[in-house]
């Protein structure tokens, strides 16, 4: 995992440990589990604040082509299965199975449907239509952070919907890849410590007339 991939995730950590979770159980939902790496690291980022938690990692893995990552605006193929399992498995073993997971292989569009966490990180498919019924799959998630907020499906679906939830940009640390920010929705206002954040309120930009950096 890189420099800068470590920042961005370190920048959404501390969002997701600004939430008191008062329970003994966790559920972490990741949309784009990849190789499992940002999984295992909010994981050992998250563990500390409950007895249990479990993971659940949805991702194409191989299972899909070229063409489908260009629509999705993927700058990276899907994840590789194997390699994902075998990652959490010592993450679960090396925790005595005080965490533990899932992963569901396919399009999110056919495999995801109606789930609440307590944390959720979407970052898989960058399309408009992949974004948003992710989105409305885990709608009713305690925080849930949009990865790569710039790119176009992304604003797009955020624009949207900006005036209906409470939505903000996180402040970044590290600005060296200006498509790659994130927003932040955040449900459970009441158990969210907005003063440990550094949090702004999301802007957006208008689809009519937004140029991606990717493009620019």
């Amino acid at each position: 995992m890189g420099q800068n991939t470590r920042s961005w995730l370190t920048d959404a950590a501390i969002v997701f440990l600004a939430l008191d979770v008062n329970s003994d159980n966790g559920t972490y939902i990741e949309i784009g589990a990849h190789r499992g790496r940002s999984m295992e690291f909010f994981a050992s980022i998250l563990k500390p604040k409950v007895k249990k938690l479990h993971l659940i990692g949805y991702d194409v893995f191989d299972s899909a082509n070229n063409d489908f990552h260009l629509h999705e605006d993927n700058y990276m193929n899907g994840g590789d299965f194997d390699k994902c399992f075998y990652t959490l498995k010592k993450l679960a073993k090396r925790n005595q199975f005080d965490i533990t997971f899932d992963l569901v292989k396919g399009r999110t569009t056919e495999t995801l449907f109606l789930k609440k966490a307590d944390w959720a990180y979407i970052d898989g498919g960058h399309s408009y239509e992949t974004v948003k019924w992710d989105h409305e799959q885990l709608k009713d998630s305690r925080i849930i952070v949009f990865d790569d907020s710039d790119l176009p499906g992304v604003n797009r679906y955020l624009w949207e919907v900006k005036d209906q939830y409470n939505i903000y940009s996180l402040y970044e640390t590290d600005k060296s890849t200006p498509y790659h920010r994130q927003a932040i929705i955040i449900n459970d206002i009441d158990n969210f410590k907005f003063d440990t954040v550094k949090l702004e309120k999301f802007q957006g930009h208008d689809p009519v007339k937004y140029i991606s950096p990717r493009k620019a």
